[in-house]
């Protein structure tokens, strides 16, 4: 039941394969010491980093790097920082990130997150092992089941979603890494109290423009949603829509009765409790870090 949850008696080779071709390790089995085309990113602290194509300053030939089976992509003592990669990653660690966001391109082969703490991460990958992490939600596309190695025992360490965004080049990268995002099995053996609330279900959006040399551009999530979530996303939406056409229903009517003075006040209300909003959830710094991208306070290197 472990290895095959489902009740069909046969299985196409092609589903089959996808399945069983991924090779789960442990975090300590991916060490990038000693192998050439590793990259590191390390020690961010309170910003947004963008990687557009963090394997390519390792790679002899474009997108040659991630195809290696020596091939890993860290992200290591970062804090306060929210990630978006946008491109096929090789074997890829996650290790000591407090407080992040980490939204990832397509992962050819294992993904490992390790000794986190308050962190969030969005990913589609061959498999992915979690350990040692605290408050961590991953909310992934993986081709095999999860595997929980030491110190997960309870939701407080970490909870399972499916995958929850998109970027506009993402269906290429799929096709060039080999992973079927028609195969989800996130919460493959995986207890159902792990499992993410669809109540604090949200879809994750790439703070970057389409790119219009893409020959194929993704606008949407390319992983079917379970129907509890999809409906979790879909009421949130509702919810969004009503609360803005309600306000803009009473500023239209105060205005008419000629009290443009209260529509104004009413706006900046609603104004100043976004801006208290986005301080309280420590979002404000990561707009401001958008509209004025700069380099981060970080080493990214090359380990040989």
């Amino acid at each position: 039941g472990f290895l095959w949850t489902r009740t069909e008696k046969t299985v196409d080779v092609a589903v089959l394969s996808q399945f069983l071709r991924p090779r789960i390790v442990l975090p300590s089995d991916v060490r990038p010491q000693g192998f050439p085309n590793s990259v590191v990113v390390r020690n961010i602290v309170s910003s947004v980093h963008i990687l557009a194509a963090p394997m390519a300053a390792a790679a002899a030939t474009p997108n040659s790097s991630a195809r290696l089976p020596s091939a890993v992509f860290k992200i290591v003592k970062c804090s306060q920082t929210n990630f978006y990669v946008t491109s096929e990653l090789p074997n890829t660690m996650l290790s000591q990130l407090s407080h992040c966001h980490v939204a990832l391109g397509p992962v050819a082969g294992v993904l490992c997150v390790d000794r986190c703490e308050n962190v969030t991460v969005s990913a589609l990958c061959g498999s992915v092992v979690v350990s040692n992490c605290r408050n961590v939600t991953l909310c992934v596309c993986t081709n095999s089941p999860p595997v929980l190695g030491e110190g997960i025992v309870s939701p407080d360490d970490v909870r399972f979603a499916p995958y929850n965004s998109h970027y506009s080049t993402l269906e290429e990268h799929l096709n060039t890494s080999g992973i079927n995002p028609k195969l989800n099995l996130w919460r493959c053996g995986i207890p159902p109290a792990l499992h993410l609330p669809p109540a604090e279900f949200t879809s994750v959006s790439f703070p970057i423009a389409p790119q219009a040399v893409a020959v194929v551009t993704t606008r949407t999530n390319p992983c079917v949603l379970p129907k509890v979530y999809q409906d979790a996303l879909n009421a949130r939406v509702q919810r969004f829509q009503q609360v803005t056409n309600t306000l803009q229903q009473t500023y239209r009517q105060l205005e008419a009765a000629g009290r443009k003075d209260l529509a104004d006040g009413l706006r900046q209300k609603v104004h100043t409790m976004y801006l208290d909003w986005l301080y309280e959830n420590g979002l404000a710094k990561s707009l401001v870090d958008l509209l004025h991208q700069s380099t981060p306070t970080a080493a990214v290197g090359i380990q040989k």
